[in-house]
């Protein structure tokens, strides 16, 4: 016969402390690893889905040093609300004459 639910709890509030903290971080660990999971295969499949964009020219990507400059410049003068809503697309020669495709921040989500 299966325990219910009350009567686990009241045996876990019997034990010692030390194993009944054991037990509870093990528990946790449980749930964390497989969250884990999920995330590390959602984040996959976004770096898939925008290694796609990339390869058919559907996106253009912005070097790095051109991030890194455009980041410590907002940066510098404090002004957090200043970085675009919109993913900025590039040409050749860096004019961001191409219009915005995507958005920046895109995060998988769970659901």
């Amino acid at each position: 016969m299966a325990l219910t639910v009350e009567e686990i709890k009241k045996q876990i509030r019997s034990l010692d402390s030390t194993d009944r903290d054991r037990l509870l971080r093990d528990l946790v660990a449980d749930l964390d690893s497989q969250e884990d999971e999920d995330i590390e295969r959602l984040w996959l499949e976004e770096a898939q889905r925008r290694l796609e964009e990339l390869q058919s020219v559907s996106v253009a990507g912005i070097p790095a040093d051109e991030v890194a400059r455009r980041a410590r410049a907002r940066l510098s003068h404090g002004n957090l609300s200043s970085f675009p809503q919109k993913r900025e697309t590039i040409d050749a020669e860096g004019s961001g004459s191409l219009p915005p495709v995507g958005r920046w921040g895109d995060v998988p989500s769970r659901g």
